[in-house]
């Protein structure tokens, strides 16, 4: 009986042990694993990557990205909001973490990705302001204000009296340097709606969108001089 006893003593300690051991090497791997949870516990962008699938699924059963395909209004809320989730998804893959110090893995490629699932998203429906705004944004945060303004424009003609879009399309002008249309955007937003708590902040943009144009104007010229002229002799 002592020797069975002895034997189970022995058997627990061992196996205490090896649990241990498993749970040193779980914390040495998992750094190298990418910040990944070796028993998959939540660690890195598991959630994210979860929900792309999830939003790609989704994309595929509707069959959301076909060509040419005429929506109900069911259908292009639905795959809108999948295709919007997908571009989400994508854009976090892409958005460095709080620690980090460099952009993550493949962060271009994602974005490229992310882009073309809002486009899809806006292209289901073009004239859906909040959706075309919500693409503008993210063509704004690329970098690509004059996109930006494509999308907005014929938004803006169509609905005048929406000052969402008028105020989005007076920014993504003022962000690609078109000094002249921003201002007269801007100064359109004054007029249509004098009761914005805006206002004064508009005001300020358009004053300083003007000394932007002066300066812009002064080294454009500057540029333009021939420096040989001004050492020329008669």
């Amino acid at each position: 009986m002592m020797q069975n006893n002895s034997w189970f003593v022995k058997f627990v300690i061992w196996f205490m042990i090896f649990l241990m051991s498993v749970g040193f090497a779980a914390l040495v791997i998992t750094p190298f694993l990418g910040g990944t949870s070796l028993f998959g516990g939540g660690g890195g962008n598991n959630a994210t990557e979860q929900q792309l699938k999830d939003a790609r699924s989704n994309v595929r059963t509707h069959k959301c990205s076909t060509e040419g395909r005429t929506f109900t209004d069911k259908q292009a809320t639905t795959c809108r909001n999948a295709l919007t989730e997908v571009a989400q998804a994508y854009r976090s893959l892409a958005t460095p973490q709080a620690d980090a110090t460099d952009y993550p893995k493949g962060y271009k490629q994602n974005l490229a990705r992310a882009q073309e699932a809002f486009r899809a998203a806006y292209m289901i429906d073009t004239s859906d302001s909040g959706m075309a705004q919500d693409y503008a944004q993210f063509l704004l945060q690329q970098g690509d204000a004059a996109e930006a303004v494509t999308v907005l424009t014929p938004l803006e003609k169509a609905d005048p009296k929406n000052e969402d879009v008028l105020k989005s399309l007076a920014n993504a002008q003022a962000s690609a340097n078109s000094y002249d249309a921003a201002i007269t955007s801007y100064t359109a937003f004054i007029k249509r709606f004098p009761a914005s708590g805006q206002i004064s902040t508009i005001k300020d943009t358009i004053t300083q969108l003007k000394d932007a144009k002066q300066q812009a104007a002064a080294q454009s010229a500057s540029q333009s001089i021939d420096p040989s002229a001004l050492t020329a002799t008669s």
